[in-house]
């Protein structure tokens, strides 16, 4: 099981947050209201989830190295949503966090420059691991 998700399982218990389904996009769309996610389905698109920005509770970042693709995690309202950076507009969506000030620039420089395998949360999460290696 992937360490980032339990974590953000745990994180989801604390705030009270129903599980669901956790979505894995593979296209981001979005405008100043609303983003978009879309999956690839016999080589079209087609929409899988949205969710106003403003609905954005958390998001952590998690560093996967060089090799693979770094990820996005985004609690909004009752869901996750998992974004790679790879993904079709996940790079512009990661800059769009900071330019709307979702997360703070000081920790976003943090994230994207690092190869240490840590997560970056915002708004912080206090829990046991949060500063720990995953």
């Amino acid at each position: 099981m992937d360490p980032l998700l339990d974590a953000i399982r745990r994180m989801r218990r604390d705030l009270g947050l129903q599980i669901s389904r956790h979505v894995l996009c593979m296209h981001v769309g979005f405008d100043d209201e609303r983003v978009r996610l879309y999956r690839a389905a016999a080589g079209r698109r087609e929409l899988d989830a949205q969710f106003p920005w403003a609905a954005i509770r958390r998001v952590c970042f998690k560093d996967n190295g060089p090799m693979a693709s770094d990820m996005v995690y985004v609690i909004a309202d009752d869901r996750t949503f998992v974004i790679p950076l790879e993904a079709d507009g996940g790079g512009d969506f990661w800059r769009q966090l900071r330019v709307r000030g979702v997360v703070p620039p000081g920790l976003h420089e943090q994230a994207t420059l690092s190869m240490d395998g840590r997560f970056y949360c915002w708004p912080p999460w206090e829990g046991p691991n949060k500063t720990k290696p995953l």
